[in-house]
């Protein structure tokens, strides 16, 4: 389990279209800090609702070992459930913190649907 030390968590929509809602932007955000300093920032965007509910998120992190277990846990229940319903989701990793041999190393991942990007920022 993720020894974490704060949680901050925010949730913001905008409606689309009157009649079919599509164009509707649907986003949460968490942001997690562990005792040990690494942290990491998660927006996911979907039309029509919220891709994971607050609790959803509380299940994963309860769920995981590091944070790398947890995103991928995320990016997992989201594909699992918009699969489900067709609907397309984008999710931003706005940074992943990590310590490597005691040693703070800023990551920024991006992940889509179907494929990941990956950057390593200098």
């Amino acid at each position: 389990m993720l020894n974490v030390k704060k949680i901050n968590y925010d949730e913001d929509s905008t409606g689309g279209c009157e009649t079919c809602d599509y164009g509707s932007s649907y986003v949460n955000e968490i942001e997690i800090t562990l005792e040990d300093g690494t942290y990491t920032n998660i927006k996911v965007d979907q039309m029509y609702e919220y891709a994971l509910s607050e609790s959803d998120y509380m299940q994963l992190i309860s769920n995981s070992n590091t944070l790398q277990d947890f995103i991928i846990n995320v990016i997992n229940k989201i594909r699992d459930n918009t699969y489900q319903s067709n609907l397309e989701f984008r999710v931003h990793i706005d940074y992943l913190t990590i310590k490597i041999n005691d040693k703070y190393v800023d990551i920024l991942k991006t992940f889509d649907k179907d494929k990941l990007i990956y950057e390593e920022e200098e």
